[in-house]
């Protein structure tokens, strides 16, 4: 997915599993770095909401906490959201505890909520391992390339920064 444009934008680098702060579990994203032709460069943090019931505030919340790190991860979050096949969310649609977190902490800070469907929810959750266990050579990676960008494709435009510089747009 590396090289991959959208946008303007090209992806330049993926980090996995970059973890911060002191919540081992909720504090982990996936760190994806943009570049458009000037060489500007924009960080985004994909993090998937892993908590359920009482657990997912305190998720949430660790999660927007990425932006407040020092020094700076990234400069945007995509909060990954499981939903069911074909549903969106919105923030009027969380729990009503997650709801106020997202309200009091979201609000005026580059954050979106992105919905990922369940089944490709857990296909990410899992891939990481799926990788060390059976790609080990360039070959295979590259083998899986066209695999990958199939099953997380409409991921990278969600997640590309969502315009191009003024200088890129065609007149």
């Amino acid at each position: 997915m590396i090289g991959q444009q959208i946008h303007g934008w090209r992806l330049s680098e993926v980090r996995s599993a970059v973890t911060f702060g002191d919540h081992p579990a909720f504090g982990s994203v996936t760190l994806a770095t943009w570049q458009n032709a000037q060489g500007r460069s924009q960080r985004m943090a994909l993090g998937p909401i892993l908590g359920e019931g009482r657990s997912m505030p305190k998720d949430l919340e660790v999660k927007l906490s990425v932006l407040d790190q020092r020094p700076a991860l990234a400069d945007h979050l995509a909060v990954l959201w499981p939903v069911a096949q074909g549903t969106t969310i919105e923030a009027k649609q969380l729990p009503a505890a997650t709801r106020q977190i997202w309200d009091t902490s979201a609000a005026g800070r580059p954050v979106s909520l992105c919905p990922l469907p369940l089944s490709d929810f857990a296909w990410l959750l899992g891939f990481p391992e799926w990788l060390t266990q059976h790609a080990a050579s360039a070959a295979a990676a590259a083998a899986l390339f066209p695999f990958v960008l199939e099953r997380t494709g409409y991921l990278l435009a969600d997640l590309a920064p969502a315009e191009a510089d003024a200088s890129e747009v065609p007149p």
